[in-house]
């Protein structure tokens, strides 16, 4: 049970997280998202782009290990876009329930009880 006023409850939200390269994916996916649900009323598709976050390209060239391996972060890569999954709970005020999906990532059934499960 929620404590939560109806009034005051945050949407769930699927992100889809893409950069320039794959847009046309992520607006696929997304349509995909909201056509093949019985509740797309219920929830909140939003393609987040790598591009409209500038701090990103602050991090181009930047070195990070990933499985202990030096890798290089690099602003055109095709999937530069795999830093913007830490976004969502910022951007949804640290509440309520978010699903993020890569651009090719594209539903044949209902999402909403990923949405919705315990």
């Amino acid at each position: 049970m929620s404590t939560t006023p109806e009034s005051e409850a945050v949407r769930p939200h699927i992100f889809i997280q893409t950069n320039n390269k794959q847009s046309i994916g992520a607006i696929v996916s997304a349509y995909s998202m909201k056509r093949n649900s019985a509740h797309a009323d219920k929830f909140d598709v939003t393609i987040m782009h790598q591009e409209d976050h500038p701090f990103f390209r602050q991090r181009d060239g930047q070195v990070y290990m990933r499985h202990g391996v030096q890798r290089t972060w690099r602003e055109n890569d095709l999937q530069s876009f795999t830093l913007t999954r830490f976004l969502p709970p910022q951007l949804m005020g640290y509440k309520g329930r978010a699903l993020v999906v890569d651009p090719d990532v594209f539903a044949v059934g209902d999402v909403w009880a990923l949405l919705t499960r315990d």
